[in-house]
């Protein structure tokens, strides 16, 4: 996440459970570029302009062939991507209008499990949102701007 720029379009990845390893999120993250049309083939690439995030997981104490997020992790996704979206490149909070074009940036794969951790970074990134001052329906304006292929 230390790579995440808000003012460039960004393909952030959510695999499934499975995906506990740098090279795991790796892979599917390749699987992704080619489903948006990011990679065309191995020599062909967009990256100058979109920026790919690819996320795994803790193994699950259970069962170390599967992982999830931990509460805490789940909060700094959404701290350190989507309310990042709220503050201008002075740490100043944008007005509604301006934060909900920024979340258009945004473009997002989840595969299977990628879905459900999204949803709780997505709970995460809304009540931090309405602490900071925007109402809800400028909110789910925000959150209406990204594109999500699952």
């Amino acid at each position: 996440m230390e790579k995440y720029q808000p003012n460039k379009t960004t393909l952030l990845v959510f695999g499934g459970n499975g995906t506990i390893s740098k090279k795991k999120a790796t892979r599917i993250c390749g699987t992704a570029e080619r489903l948006v049309g990011l990679k065309l083939g191995d020599d062909c690439s967009a990256y100058t302009h979109v920026d790919v995030l690819g996320f795994y997981y803790n193994p699950s104490d259970k069962n170390p062939r599967v992982g999830e997020f931990t509460q805490s992790q789940r909060g700094k996704i959404a701290q350190n991507i989507f309310v990042k979206l709220c503050y201008d490149e002075k740490g100043n909070l944008l007005p509604a209008d301006k934060m909900q074009k920024r979340f258009s940036t945004i473009n997002i794969v989840t595969h299977c499990w990628g879905a459900y951790e999204l949803c709780y970074i997505g709970i995460f990134a809304a009540r931090q949102m309405k602490r900071l001052g925007y109402s809800e329906e400028e909110v789910q304006k925000a959150f209406d701007q990204v594109f999500h292929l699952s």
